[in-house]
């Protein structure tokens, strides 16, 4: 498969398990969004509209799947001793 960003289990033994991170350019543009965000001095912290303007970022989506998958990844290789081959 060259090119479509995904495999199928079949070539693997074990589990496969999507994660549902975004690539790596919405990734970017989250970040870049969160810097605008902080950087910006039209917005304080105890601004009620901070909050919806952080998610609106989508960073905090995107560390949330990266922290889940961290966390799966760990279990499976401290409690299951299983190998793991991450695929991004």
């Amino acid at each position: 498969m060259k090119g479509k960003g995904a495999e199928t289990a079949n070539d693997y033994e074990g589990e496969m398990k999507n994660m549902d991170i975004e690539n790596i350019h919405v990734v970017r543009s989250a970040m870049e969004a969160l810097m605008g965000l902080t950087a910006s001095n039209s917005s304080t912290y105890n601004d009620d509209t901070y909050l919806a303007q952080l998610a609106a970022t989508g960073w905090l989506a995107n560390l949330k799947r990266l922290l889940e998958g961290s966390l799966w990844i760990s279990h499976k290789l401290e409690v299951e001793k299983t190998t793991v081959l991450v695929h991004w």
